[in-house]
């Protein structure tokens, strides 16, 4: 029951995570580092890391990524799925860890795939169609 459907999670996730770290590690590989992506993402103005501007108009400042975040991260906390898993267990600490696990596992995820995207830009910045 239950338990497989979390292994079969288990094991779907670590080859999602697989099939990232090979893309994230090959474009690295193949665009000379990731010293090399980084710079070509800050030439192309892609690494502005603290625009405080409060227009909730512009598309990345500080507080738009803040609070778009926070509601991201309630998906953890809510989401069904994971509600089951936090009712399944047998006590408040175990619920407690696997909420912690979940986050953890999510923010690596999150920064692998945002690594990506800065590959793509790298790889294709001179691309004008």
């Amino acid at each position: 029951g239950l338990r497989a459907v979390m292994w079969s999670d288990v094991l779907q996730n670590t080859f999602s995570l697989c099939g990232i770290l090979f893309v994230v590690f090959a474009g690295f590989s193949n665009l000379g580092g990731v010293l090399e992506v980084l710079r070509i993402n800050e030439e192309g103005g892609r690494l502005e890391m603290f625009n405080m501007n409060p227009d909730p108009f512009e598309r990345h400042t500080f507080w738009t990524v803040a609070i778009g975040l926070i509601f991201m991260n309630l998906n953890l906390a809510v989401m069904p799925t994971a509600v089951q898993r936090y009712m399944s267990v047998a006590t408040l600490k175990e619920a407690k860890r696997i909420l912690f696990g979940a986050a953890v596992s999510f923010y690596i995820v999150f920064n692998l795939i945002a690594c990506m995207g800065l590959i793509l830009y790298a790889r294709y910045h001179k691309c004008d169609p």
